[in-house]
């Protein structure tokens, strides 16, 4: 593999979701929001123009939506953001590393707050 990573990114994936630590959130459901960022090299993509050498969008998407309406569901976000990294690396092996935010702005927390999240970063091989 290359070693000139370049970097891909999707802000603020929408997607309904059941996770925390509450039944009332497991019952109901809120709305999460998950930001990618994956990190591979593009040259060949930026010169060939072929969709097979880069990420295909939308399948990346996708898969950050499954994981986010799953079910049974997590307790932590930090297990789905978890989860959906583990989904990145194994669907598109060019990817070298992958950074996940997933924001939970509706957290039952007994506060007002503009926003709640976590944010992970994974690299292919490291087992991290």
């Amino acid at each position: 593999m290359n070693d000139e990573l370049d970097e891909i990114f999707v802000r603020g994936i929408k997607a309904y979701g059941y996770h925390g630590v509450f039944e009332s959130e497991n019952r109901a459901g809120q709305w999460f929001f998950v930001d990618l960022k994956m990190r591979l090299p593009l040259a060949a993509a930026a010169s060939t123009d072929e969709l097979g050498k880069t990420v295909d969008y939308a399948r990346a998407i996708a898969a950050a939506k499954a994981c986010v309406e799953a079910r049974p569901p997590f307790r932590l976000i930090e297990r789905l953001a978890g989860t959906i990294a583990e989904e990145l690396l194994a669907a598109f092996p060019q990817v070298a590393e992958v950074e996940v935010a997933v924001r939970k702005p509706d957290a039952p927390v007994g506060a007002e707050c503009a926003d709640i999240g976590v944010r992970l970063a994974r690299r292919r091989g490291s087992g991290a």
